[in-house]
């Protein structure tokens, strides 16, 4: 926040500042599953644990966006449906938006409400 000009932050503009934290493992399948019935998908036989397992720095957003980009490389493949397999691919195309500083900003928001349980990644974030 210390980056924005000081209009932006003056009152009328932005009247509240909140956190939204990175969806925990519990999220994860749900978002998946979400995304899966938005591209009408929700009859499947797909291993959300498996696809969402691979998703521990995403955002819901880029959860949500292995969907498509397992479904394109499923149609490319003669019009199949899509796989778990389809799915772990799609996680190698996406790039997490998430920064260390930010998991570390994450830890500090946890630190001050430990009901939420801790956020930081297991696996050190790679540089």
């Amino acid at each position: 926040m210390t980056g924005l000009p000081p209009e932006l932050l003056r009152k009328g503009r932005f009247d509240e500042i909140f956190f939204v934290d990175l969806p925990n493992e519990e999220e994860q399948p749900k978002i998946l599953q979400a995304a899966l019935a938005a591209n009408g998908r929700a009859q499947h036989a797909i291993g959300l644990g498996a696809g969402s397992a691979r998703c521990e720095q995403f955002t819901g957003a880029e959860i949500a966006a292995i969907v498509p980009e397992a479904m394109f490389v499923a149609f490319a493949d003669g019009g199949r449906e899509i796989t778990t397999e389809d799915l772990i691919a799609a996680t190698k195309t996406v790039v997490p938006l998430v920064k260390p500083w930010v998991i570390n900003w994450c830890d500090c928001a946890n630190s001050a409400r430990p009901e939420r349980g801790p956020r930081a990644p297991k696996k050190p974030f790679p540089m």
